[in-house]
């Protein structure tokens, strides 16, 4: 079972349960789906190589082209899902992210030195994805709620160089902690979120998210 589909089944499990809790003011169970758009610089980020009988020489000892593009600045695309528990107006998050790089093979060829022999090097792809988790606070008025979240986010990133025409697979893992700044819309059970948000620690991202979803 894939971690998307872990939470959603969490998520509509909680959504299930708690009819007296859900009953009280201020206690409520939310779940949204949305996408997200950001600018981001992955240079923060340790690399190992993924270990293959067809890896080209040198492949662990390659940093250069990991500090050029697209790491060093790439727009970010892709789906997100949420579940997010609400307590007396204190926000509790977790979710799943997957953003989609943008960006042409072609503009990241370069050549690099290893071992005293020059090789052609380009990013074939980048592939990333994120476990989010929150907590926040927010101050409901009418139909209106705008929230602060602090976020942290577990982020998976796998890649792949093209040295000399061979390729060769590095995957990273990173923390990243930031916050998120936005306002959720209400009517009946359906709502729609609009937030800003960056990361202060970590790879740096810059953007937002647009979200709807159900609150019971």
């Amino acid at each position: 079972m894939n971690l998307p589909l872990v939470v959603l089944v969490t998520a509509l499990s909680a959504s299930g349960a708690g009819d007296e809790d859900r009953d009280r003011p201020g206690n409520t169970t939310e779940i949204s789906f949305g996408y997200l758009g950001q600018w981001t610089d992955e240079r923060n980020r340790a690399l190992e190589l993924k270990p293959s009988s067809s890896d080209p020489p040198f492949a662990g000892s390659v940093t250069d082209p990991f500090l050029g593009a697209p790491y060093s600045g790439a727009i970010l695309a892709g789906p997100v899902l949420e579940w997010r528990g609400i307590y007396k107006q204190v926000r509790l998050t977790v979710g799943v992210r997957f953003p989609f790089s943008n960006f042409r093979p072609s503009d990241t060829a370069q050549q690099v030195v290893l071992g005293g022999v020059t090789h052609d090097v380009l990013v074939r792809s980048m592939s990333l994805w994120d476990f989010r988790t929150g907590i926040g606070f927010e101050l409901p008025f009418r139909r209106v709620s705008p929230f602060l979240d602090v976020l942290g986010d577990v982020q998976t990133m796998t890649t792949q160089l093209s040295i000399d025409g061979v390729t060769a697979t590095y995957t990273g893992r990173a923390f990243s902690l930031g916050g998120r700044l936005g306002a959720r819309y209400q009517v009946d059970h359906l709502f729609v979120a609009l937030a800003a948000e960056a990361t202060a620690l970590g790879p740096l991202r810059v953007g937002g998210t647009l979200q709807v979803g159900l609150g019971f």
